[in-house]
């Protein structure tokens, strides 16, 4: 499947080419923890790197910026946008010094059931790589009757198995999982992860004239698992409780986890419009073009290093000069 994805992929890049205009880049978090298991990170050092390539192209736009001029078909080739998802601290203090240094302005995405908190998966990470011990057998609720063989499973094994099963719960039995697995691992005792923004945090980071906030749902689920108004309910509860605490009405949209006929579809898109979502925005690799629709933008989703890292200079689809060395995947 994954092979089909990155061949599908593949051919979008070459169909897309000729009509090109530019990319929207997706990052999450600027830092170096010591954890990181998606490869969520760039270093400071690194964003740096891509902030000195970017601001050498000339033509990073803000995020409505760049989609008012796609719609009136006057985006020039090689625009770029700049974007954040999820809403973690780091982004406020770390990347935005970096962003106000080059004077380049982005666009960060916030789930607001995680204000001030860490995410379901940082705590995760924390508990099963910092534990100082695995047992053979875990159980993940109180109630059942046979437990996770375990076994030889590294902490990488132990957490890619526990993972997607946290990831499919729902947030009652996310709850009682973690309880369940708290009381059979010590990692929360060596390990903090690190947490979102606070909602005063992002009250005063929304003065600044190069950030704008976008909405990431309440609580990060894939959407089109869940029914059409729950879906609505996610989209625009996220809406107003930013909208609310920056003072300011918030119209954009990015799809958590981001693949579309994965973790959103068509039901989605039409609840994006109910809520009042005027630009939507998924983690589909591709381009830009003047064509391309509001509410399906694709984005380039940077990372830190990595073996599957696959480089994706710009100028393979705008024929621009913007600098290669930018780690860009699927």
């Amino acid at each position: 499947m994954r092979l089909k994805r990155k061949i599908h992929t593949g051919l979008n890049w070459l169909g897309n080419r000729r009509e090109a205009r530019g990319g929207v880049l997706l990052y999450h978090r600027v830092a170096e923890p010591d954890l990181d298991p998606f490869n969520l990170c760039v270093s400071p050092a690194n964003f740096e790197r891509h902030l000195a390539a970017l601001a050498e192209n000339g033509r990073v736009l803000s995020l409505h910026e760049f989609m008012e001029k796609k719609n009136r078909g006057q985006l020039e080739r090689g625009s770029v946008s700049l974007t954040f998802d999820d809403g973690y601290l780091d982004v406020l203090t770390h990347a935005l010094p970096l962003l106000e240094k080059y004077e380049i302005p982005a666009t960060l995405f916030v789930t607001t059931g995680n204000l001030g908190e860490a995410f379901w998966w940082d705590h995760l990470a924390a508990l099963v790589y910092g534990s100082s011990f695995l047992p053979d057998t875990l159980l993940l609720e109180p109630t059942q009757s046979s437990p996770l063989l375990i076994g030889n499973l590294s902490t990488k094994g132990l957490y890619d198995l526990l993972y997607p099963i946290l990831r499919s719960a729902s947030t009652e039995r996310r709850e009682t999982i973690f309880s369940t697995l708290s009381s059979q691992l010590d990692g929360a005792d060596h390990a903090q992860p690190q947490r979102c923004a606070s909602a005063e945090e992002l009250r005063e980071a929304a003065q600044h004239p190069l950030l704008t906030i976008g909405a990431h749902t309440v609580t990060h689920s894939r959407l089109c698992s869940l029914d059409y108004r729950s879906q609505v309910r996610e989209v625009s509860e996220s809406i107003e409780t930013l909208s609310s605490i920056i003072g300011k009405r918030i119209d954009t949209l990015s799809y958590p986890f981001g693949l579309e006929n994965r973790d959103f579809n068509g039901e989605t898109l039409a609840a994006a419009r109910e809520a009042g979502v005027r630009y939507g925005f998924a983690a589909d690799l591709n381009a830009v073009t003047h064509e391309t629709d509001d509410l399906v933008i694709p984005r380039l989703w940077v990372h830190n290093k990595g073996e599957n890292a696959v480089k994706v200079p710009l100028q393979l689809w705008t024929g621009t000069k913007l600098a290669s060395n930018i780690g860009l995947s699927s």
